[in-house]
């Protein structure tokens, strides 16, 4: 049972056009940290190896979040 039927609240809480919205502004938000972040380890890791293997990290973590979140989005 939802517990949020009947107070109107369902209804804010899972309109579709409001999620995208809000999963817009959060993917802009993280493409600019994204880019700062990638500059900061471009620029001052010097290619360790270390610093290598965080970004690669950090990108297909962020990618397979975005690819999850994109296609829970799709099915609501």
């Amino acid at each position: 049972m939802n517990p949020y039927s009947g107070t109107g609240l369902a209804d804010v809480f899972f309109q579709k056009d409001l999620l995208w919205g809000l999963f817009g502004v959060f993917f802009i938000v993280f493409v600019i940290l994204s880019v700062v972040l990638i500059y900061h380890w471009q620029r001052y890791g010097m290619s360790n190896k270390k610093i290598i293997l965080a970004q690669s990290v950090y990108l297909i973590v962020s990618l397979v979040f975005i690819v999850v979140a994109v296609t829970t989005l799709i099915s609501i």
